[in-house]
């Protein structure tokens, strides 16, 4: 007999076999339930660790142009952020995108500084405490911030 072979375990899918025809010639042998159920554990678990480990504040920013002549201020792009906790930077955002966004999740809990910085503007600070009353369930949440960014003075000569 000229059959081809039964597709064994996880053989299946690199079958050059019609669909119909891989289902029906499937045959599991005794370690393909454990290896299914293994698989199914760890992609549960990968997932679950991939998640915060710990509520946090999620900061969504927007730099924009105070000095803007239009009635909309317009969107900064291109503005440095950096995260300070303790005078130290933590983190460092290199650039605002074109609408001036930028996002951060920060623990709750801590004190942080905000600064903001592009060549032809002002550096600009903002303080952020996540500070919650003792006994303030902890729980994701999210903010708004517009960061007014001033153009730089025009030197005198």
């Amino acid at each position: 007999m000229n059959r081809k072979p039964q597709a064994k375990a996880w053989g299946f899918l690199f079958s050059q076999e019609k669909p119909s025809k891989m289902i029906s010639s499937l045959r599991f042998n005794s370690l393909s339930l454990p290896l299914l159920f293994t698989l199914t554990f760890w992609i549960s678990t990968t997932e679950l660790v991939a998640q915060k480990p710990h509520p946090s504040l999620e900061i969504v920013g927007f730099c924009i142009d105070k000095e803007s002549q239009k009635k909309v201020a317009l969107p900064v792009a291109g503005v440095k952020v950096e995260l300070l906790e303790n005078d130290s930077c933590i983190k460092t955002i290199p650039a605002t995108n074109s609408n001036g966004l930028f996002l951060l999740w920060l623990p709750y809990d801590k004190s942080y500084k905000l600064r903001f910085s592009k060549v032809g503007y002002q550096t600009t600070w903002v303080d952020v405490s996540t500070h919650l009353e003792k006994g303030t369930p902890r729980y994701d949440d999210s903010m708004e911030l517009k960061v007014p960014m001033f153009p730089d003075l025009p030197v005198e000569k």
